[in-house]
């Protein structure tokens, strides 16, 4: 019988149980077996290489922040086609993605970055200069780093899981992601809650509210944005034509 390669890296790679965009990293990596063992341990890849492309950017990502995903890169699409003009806030920007990318595509477009987690604020800081974009960044809970200013455009990629979620969520997300970037009170529902009132003091009639949700949500945010009066919601996670949820 033929014995299995003693090489775990090789055994992956022949099995092809690597995505191709880590295999061309690890390629390079003298230590590319104790990555393995890291990933063994249900640790992810984002964090295990430290770095990922991002609408065009690099974004560094570790524990301090929540992995950027796939999905948050189609609402950033939809604002870039939009082409907004004047000042848009990232709250809840965690690695600074968000933000950098849009401010990458659309220079004349005055953004700040702002999060509650200090650590979050660091990572969003080296992003920043890795991409050599000039932002502000403010530390503090959802809208009050902007008190007594107004925005044009909000985007927030808030917390959104329910603890009942999160009980089932993969041990790859519920032992390195930071729990206060993920989970929220009131089923999930209660930063879109507090958008949809706080909102109203910092955007301007016809402002702009981009918010990341939920699988889930859709019905519960479309009756939340019921309160944002003329301001318009813009979802994301799904088609462009059937996210738009606040006035006709």
């Amino acid at each position: 019988m033929k014995k299995e390669p003693k090489n775990r890296q090789n055994l992956n790679f022949e099995r092809g149980l690597l995505p191709h965009w880590v295999q061309e990293k690890l390629s390079a990596r003298p230590d590319a077996q104790d990555l393995l063992n890291r990933h063994e341990a249900e640790e992810p890849w984002e964090y295990i290489l430290g770095e990922i492309s991002f609408y065009d950017c690099r974004v560094r990502v570790d524990q301090r922040a929540l992995i950027p995903r796939c999905e948050t890169e189609l609402l950033v699409d939809l604002i870039v086609k939009l082409t907004p003009q004047g000042t848009l806030w990232d709250l809840c920007t965690g690695s600074g993605c968000i933000g950098i990318a849009l401010k990458k595509h659309l220079p004349h477009l005055d953004v700040s970055l702002s999060d509650l987690s200090s650590d979050a604020l660091s990572l969003a800081l080296e992003n920043c200069q890795i991409n050599q974009i000039d932002l502000p960044l403010y530390q503090g809970d959802l809208l009050t780093p902007f008190q007594g200013k107004k925005a044009d455009y909000i985007v927030c990629n808030p917390p959104y899981v329910s603890e009942e979620e999160y009980l089932f969520l993969d041990l790859s997300v519920k032992a390195f992601e930071p729990k206060m970037a993920l989970v929220a009170k009131n089923r999930g529902l209660f930063f879109y809650q507090r958008l949809a009132v706080e909102a109203l003091d910092y955007l301007p009639s016809g402002g702009q509210n981009f918010l990341d949700i939920g699988h889930f949500q859709i019905k519960a945010v479309k009756e939340i944005s019921k309160y944002t009066k003329d301001i318009l919601v813009i979802v994301g996670f799904i088609d462009q034509d059937k996210n738009k949820i606040g006035p006709d």
